[in-house]
């Protein structure tokens, strides 16, 4: 039998609203098998925070061997407030000194693996050592310590999962920004972007409500994402999710137009 190894960041997975109320068994079936799987209606571009850059940029040059891109932001923050030359010369020595004491640390104690319990207090000595203003001047959004602390909070809780998946810090920070991953996504965000494969999940009559114009406009645009494979998918019956609100209908109906177009040359 051929296997096609197709890198998940060209399939999408496309529903017409809210997809975790129709991806979840689906997304909890991908992870155990080491597919990394982005929602893009709960990921919040959390990668583009600058803290959580700053941290992943730590866990990498600490962790993994040659990351010289990771190094030079570091550096860059690290010194972002000094003006006088013998003060970044220091400043820098001082850094390079904790990044070699945490690569000793971590090849003696964590060959190769974190527990997410281990991650933190791995991680947070450079964070006080870059100190509380410099990481809130890394953003507006981080004015006061709240909002900080929130994004703080969501790295740990992101690098907590993707470490339970596989305990491997390479494969965590490969993972994070999700880059190489299976994209879920409302078909309104997909305008504009195309993969190899496209998956659109519950192409019925209870999710394609509204003027018959705009549902057929719509559907065109979540067909039209895929180069090369296009797979619908329908239910005769979608139990009430968690989460979900108002009039779910469990019995469901396909819409035999659409499936018709796909399957159209």
């Amino acid at each position: 039998m051929n296997v096609e190894h197709l890198p998940p960041a060209e399939v999408a997975i496309l529903v017409r609203y809210k997809p975790p109320l129709f991806t979840a068994e689906l997304v909890a079936l991908l992870q155990p098998l080491g597919i990394p799987v982005r929602d893009e209606t709960v990921a919040n571009d959390l990668e583009s925070e600058p803290v959580a850059q700053f941290i992943v940029d730590i866990l990498a040059v600490t962790t993994l061997e040659r990351q010289p891109d990771a190094y030079e932001r570091i550096m860059n923050n690290a010194t972002a407030w000094c003006k006088d030359d013998e003060d970044v010369a220091t400043l820098r020595q001082r850094w390079q000194r904790a990044i070699e004491n945490a690569r000793t640390t971590f090849a003696a104690a964590y060959p190769g693996t974190l527990t997410a319990d281990q991650l933190w207090p791995f991680v947070r000595p450079f964070l006080e050592l870059l100190g509380i203003d410099a990481l809130r001047s890394m953003s507006t959004d981080y004015a006061t310590v709240p909002p900080l602390r929130a994004v703080l909070q969501r790295v740990k809780d992101r690098f907590r999962d993707l470490l339970a998946i596989d305990p491997s810090i390479g494969v965590a920070i490969e993972r994070f920004a999700e880059q190489g991953a299976v994209r879920i996504m409302t078909i309104h965000k997909s305008k504009g972007l195309e993969f190899d494969s496209v998956i659109v999940v519950a192409v019925e009559t209870e999710c394609y409500f509204g003027a018959p114009e705009d549902a057929r406009a719509e559907f065109f645009v979540a067909i039209s994402r895929a180069k090369r494979r296009l797979v619908l998918t329908t239910a005769a019956r979608r139990p009430r999710p968690a989460g979900a609100q108002g009039n779910w209908r469990e019995v469901r109906t396909p819409i035999a137009e659409f499936l018709t177009y796909a399957a159209t040359p």
